[in-house]
């Protein structure tokens, strides 16, 4: 009881301070999970779609238990009763600042909402309801890339967050 006491506390904290929007994206994180996978060849075409060079992409793979080949793994464990990340090959990804982060995650954890809020993102996309506060934007895609990711053209383009090839730096 404590421990979410501790953790509400914080990610209430994180999304009121870790937001600053920038145009054109340059870099960008991407979250992932079994329910919603990812992998280098969608990773690709995400780069088309934002305009964010593929080199430029984090991406965290959030899980119970397993770790990902291809991806750095977050782990239910690496984050403590106080909300303390304790695994220091992630706190990188925590220290820097991303222009666009893409949340494919289906799962509602206490743990996965205070490592989303933690991410200093200036754009924050994801695909589950539950939790508008998190995002700036929800698409609503059941493990379908291919619909995400028309989904998301066409809503980047009616807000204007595509910038044309030619202005881009």
């Amino acid at each position: 009881m404590i421990g979410k006491w501790f953790i509400r506390r914080k990610i209430k904290k994180n999304l009121n301070g870790n937001r600053n929007l920038r145009l054109p994206f340059k870099t960008g994180i991407l979250l992932t999970n079994k329910e919603f996978p990812a992998d280098k060849s969608f990773l690709k075409k995400l780069s088309a779609v934002t305009g964010i060079p593929y080199e430029n992409w984090d991406v965290l793979y959030l899980s119970q238990s397993e770790t990902h080949p291809d991806f750095v793994t977050v782990l239910d464990s690496h984050i403590n009763w106080r909300g303390q990340l304790t695994e220091p090959n992630i706190r990188k990804f925590l220290d820097k600042t991303y222009d666009l982060l893409i949340d494919l995650t289906t799962s509602e954890s206490l743990k996965k909402q205070l490592l989303i809020s933690h991410i200093r993102a200036g754009f924050r996309t994801g695909i589950s309801p539950a939790h508008m506060e998190f995002y700036d934007l929800v698409i609503e895609a059941k493990g379908d890339h291919r619909g995400f990711l028309q989904e998301l053209t066409k809503y980047f383009k009616a807000l204007g967050l595509l910038v044309p090839a030619s202005k881009k730096d």
